[in-house]
């Protein structure tokens, strides 16, 4: 299989398991709030998000560990494969001994931050029921999963996922609706999860033949402690505005932030999900020296990037509030419609979608330790801002800091390609950026009359339907003016 076709069965597959996933997480949160409430879903969300932060290893090595992969399994050298792999899988050992302390300590002391709400017990029982499938994912999963990766085939990754996402599903409504209580639920979805790794155990003892106990005298993967803290404060970006409101508002705002960015990170992760054929492509060709080819594709994913993240989250910061007033129909234990704070966390995401291409050729060069400080900036400045204005703004507060800290960052990483791997002026992307302002504010101002008479799920259909052409042919008119050999290249294809 070649690597554009392997290229093509990654990116189907991304995208039809984040659109499993965002079909999946609306299902079980709305069922949450339902039977159990807002402050148990805050409780769930808090939890989720604290155990988040123990997943800095697969964020942080996996990119590491991919990059180290590429040269070897394109020259197809084994024996530097297989130091690789036996390298990374020490490493996640070390680590599961690390996670095990991490959830005793947050099983001991976080219940004692909402023991006004609920009891020690409770709470211990739920953040170890919630907390089994992460020890499966580490001990066996992330070193082939990333294997995978490296090698394009993260489709098998992705189907893996899919039908565990769908048989917890599956399971959680029917512990659900037979009354059990959230624990016994989260208990039943861990199990469902640990069936992943299994899975890629056998796919890749199939087919590779690895020695996972090769000896090696120097050190295999280079730049690990550099990709390891740059992806630390990656973790710590994407969890601060959750921790925050956890120390500083309340579990209601909580779910309320939880709700949103079920949507928001839904979009997100949809459109993010290329990036993962995307950056093993991008590998392979620097592997193999092709850099003019290399330069030629980028500005064209880069265009298409830019292009689908304004249209996706501009329709999504236009429908967000009307559809969370359907999905949060009848649950009247907290105000759920907050509309500055949508768009705030709409645009936020968008500029983190932009930088995609950016951070992901980046990343396949290598380029860890020379990017490292200003990830750590960032995740800086969303804390600091976080904390000033949460207080007085409340869940506005937080989503102010995330979109100073993400737009810092992505000017900065488009700023670094430009000057250190692709050798291209910087008005490339600031063009791409007034243009995205531009299509934003157009589709907004031309769709502001449309809005929805009742709130019920039909009426919020026929109104997405009208946004999403009308936006749609907007944007197709604007990228003909700016971009019209782009979009002949795309309907062509």
């Amino acid at each position: 299989m070649n690597r554009e076709k392997k290229l093509t069965y990654n990116t189907i597959s991304s995208l039809t398991k984040q659109f499993v996933v965002l079909i999946c997480g609306f299902i079980l949160p709305r069922l949450f709030l339902t039977n159990y409430g807002s402050t148990v879903n805050g409780l769930v969300s808090s939890i989720t998000q604290f155990l988040s932060l123990a997943a800095i290893f697969d964020a942080g090595l996996g990119v590491v560990i991919e990059a180290s992969l590429f040269k070897p399994l394109a020259k197809s050298d084994t024996l530097e494969r297989d130091k690789i792999l036996t390298s990374a899988q020490k490493l996640y050992n070390h680590f599961v001994q690390i996670l095990f302390v991490y959830v005793v300590g947050l099983a001991v002391l976080y219940p004692f931050k909402v023991l006004n709400s609920f009891e020690y017990v409770y709470t211990l029982t739920l953040i170890i029921a919630i907390s089994i499938s992460s020890f499966g994912q580490y001990c066996f999963g992330v070193t082939r999963s990333v294997l995978l990766s490296a090698d394009q085939r993260s489709y098998i990754n992705n189907f893996s996922y899919i039908g565990t996402t769908i048989l917890n599903t599956i399971v959680a409504v029917v512990l659900i609706k037979f009354g059990c209580s959230i624990q016994v639920v989260k208990l039943a979805s861990s199990l469902v999860f640990t069936l992943r790794p299994i899975l890629l155990i056998w796919y890749v003892k199939r087919k590779y033949n690895i020695n996972w106990h090769t000896e090696y005298s120097k050190e295999p993967i280079k730049q690990k402690w550099n990709g390891l803290a740059q992806h630390i404060s990656a973790l710590i970006l994407a969890n601060t505005d959750i921790v925050v409101l956890t120390l500083f508002s309340t579990l209601q705002n909580v779910s309320i932030y939880s709700v949103y960015f079920l949507v928001i990170n839904g979009i997100k992760e949809v459109i993010s999900a290329a990036s993962i054929g995307i950056r093993s492509l991008m590998g392979d060709m620097l592997a193999k020296n092709e850099i003019y080819l290399l330069a030629k594709k980028f500005n064209s994913i880069e265009w298409i990037f830019h292009t689908i993240t304004t249209l996706l989250f501009t329709i999504t910061a236009i429908l967000i509030c009307p559809f969370i007033k359907v999905y949060t129909l009848g649950v009247n234990d907290a105000n759920y419609y907050v509309p500055v704070f949508a768009v705030l966390l709409c645009m936020a995401y968008a500029v983190n979608c932009l930088r995609t291409p950016y951070q992901s050729l980046i990343m396949a060069a290598g380029h860890f330790k020379q990017t490292q400080a200003s990830s750590i900036i960032e995740a800086v400045i969303n804390i600091v801002v976080s904390i000033i204005v949460v207080s007085k703004f409340g869940i506005v507060g937080v989503a102010c800091g995330t979109l100073v800290a993400m737009l810092y960052r992505t000017v900065y990483l488009s700023w670094y390609l430009s000057h250190n791997i692709l050798m291209r002026p910087l008005e490339y992307f600031f063009k791409n950026l007034i243009l995205d302002l531009v299509s934003m504010i157009v589709m907004m101002v031309s769709t502001n009359w449309i809005i929805m008479a009742q709130t019920n799920y039909l009426l919020w259909i026929v109104m997405a339907l009208k946004v999403g052409i009308i936006c749609l042919i907007e944007c197709i008119i604007i990228n003909m003016i700016f971009y019209p050999k782009e979009i002949c290249n795309i309907l062509k294809k």
